[in-house]
């Protein structure tokens, strides 16, 4: 019976201790563990005996340190110090600042071109729009719109073309083409594009297939320009040529082209002046 009751009350004795903080059964541990050793340095309210740590005014310290701002529980950081004294010329070698980055500026002049340009060579252009209005025979006439962009040796090349038959017999056909152009110039002025791509004819039915083009152009002074465009399509039946031979005056960025220009294909050759207008940047 005695022993029954010794076990209740150390049971309930175990029980109301570790009700009393959320740390008693951690300083039992503690106080088991470090009997035979040395205080424990954990202790922030300064004694030393038992070992434990006061849990109320630890937790009041951290809140009013949150609170505050204030960290008086942190270790002072310590500064580097040499073991040995350094010389006056060490000591302004560990204490010079870090030299800032050089950054060397390069002309543009002497960036790396496509070609070997001066002021006054002929050079690539960026963009170019082209209307032409043609005369092939006394009742068919041919408007042609064309735009081309594109940065160095490569560019991109689109145009409409409208045929328009008037008489007894009207009628209408129009191209719809596109290539991808691989441009070379040289220094004397001369430039040579080579392009593939594909055509759509719009007519009584549709058709489409492959296209190339490769057109020639010579620039002997900034404002004159001598151009050959031949141009060939595979749309299902015979070749569909087409070829024009121009000349261009330059007024800056607006050029007057006229010339001749011819479209067939088979037996069928349409040949006539044109006149049209260009504007390239």
């Amino acid at each position: 019976m005695i022993s029954r009751y010794g076990r209740f009350l150390s049971t309930l004795s175990i029980l109301l201790l570790a009700g009393t903080g959320a740390c008693g059964t951690l300083d039992q541990l503690e106080g088991e563990a470090g009997e035979n050793t040395a205080p424990s340095k954990g202790s922030h309210d300064g004694r030393h005996g038992s070992g434990r740590i006061d849990t109320t005014s630890f937790l009041y310290r951290l809140l009013y340190d949150l609170a505050t701002g204030k960290h008086e529980h942190t270790e002072e950081k310590k500064e580097w110090k040499p073991v040995h004294p350094l010389s006056p010329e060490e000591s302004l070698l560990v204490n010079a600042p870090l030299p800032r980055p050089v950054v060397h500026s390069v002309p543009i002049d002497s960036l790396p071109q496509y070609l070997d340009r001066r002021p006054g060579d002929p050079v690539l252009p960026l963009f170019q729009l082209e209307y032409s209005h043609a005369w092939l025979t006394h009742s068919i006439d041919q408007n042609r719109l064309a735009f081309e962009a594109g940065s160095g040796p490569l560019a991109l090349h689109m145009e409409y073309r409208l045929l328009d038959e008037y008489g007894s017999d009207p009628g209408s056909l129009q191209l719809f083409s596109g290539y991808g152009l691989l441009r070379f110039l040289s220094k004397s002025g001369l430039e040579i594009d080579l392009g593939l791509g594909g055509t759509e004819m719009y007519g009584n039915s549709e058709h489409h297939g492959i296209s190339v083009t490769a057109p020639i152009s010579y620039d002997p002074s900034p404002w004159l320009l001598f151009r050959w465009r031949p141009a060939f399509s595979w749309t299902g039946g015979d070749v569909l040529w087409e070829h024009a031979f121009t000349l261009q005056v330059a007024l800056r960025y607006l050029s007057i082209q006229g010339g001749w220009t011819g479209v067939g294909s088979g037996k069928v050759s349409l040949w006539g002046p044109t006149l049209g207008v260009t504007v390239t940047y």
